[in-house]
């Protein structure tokens, strides 16, 4: 079982590699809407945070929309960009968090467009991504309830001996 910060770090490394961005983020929030994981990727001062992140408005157009967004010149979390690509991560309805990737690096030509593959490779990415996501917390959940079913059973089992070294205590009187 591999924790969800390590999933998310592979996540937006496999992004970057593909889509060779100057910048990207990935982020993941709890059911309370707290931010759980977090990677980036090109921010140079203050790294952004997972609050910052669920804080911006692109979060709120991708629960609006539920699908991939291009959006051009704005910031993200402090970092300007020229354009911007970003996936929700979601499975079966529920949003787990977005990928956003920053401006295309482009070697010696000025366009900082991803393209429309960039976009379906970044749909497919986060589509599996979001599934691999729900089924590591689904075995965190199972795992939680198991190691609460092992206390409960000890538990359980320390009473039941008191209980019959009690009786016997008193079965051993009783003659």
């Amino acid at each position: 079982q591999r924790p969800e910060q390590e999933l998310v770090d592979e996540l937006l490394q496999r992004v970057c590699a593909v889509l060779d961005p100057g910048a990207a983020v990935a982020v993941t929030r709890d059911a309370y809407g707290s931010a759980r994981g977090v990677a980036s990727v090109g921010w140079l001062d203050d790294l952004p945070t997972g609050d910052a992140l669920l804080a911006a408005p692109i979060w709120r157009e991708l629960l609006t929309e539920g699908r991939t967004l291009v959006r051009a010149g704005s910031v993200l979390a402090g970092r300007s960009y020229e354009q911007l690509l970003a996936a929700p991560l979601s499975y079966r309805g529920i949003f787990l968090g977005y990928v956003a990737v920053l401006d295309k690096e482009v070697r010696g030509d000025a366009d900082h467009a991803f393209t429309p593959d960039d976009r379906r490779f970044l749909d497919s990415v986060t589509a599996l991504a979001g599934a691999a996501l729900d089924a590591a917390r689904q075995v965190e959940r199972l795992e939680t309830q198991r190691e609460r079913l092992e206390e409960e059973n000890k538990a359980l089992k320390g009473r039941l001996t008191q209980e019959v070294a009690g009786r016997r205590i008193e079965i051993g009187r009783a003659h």
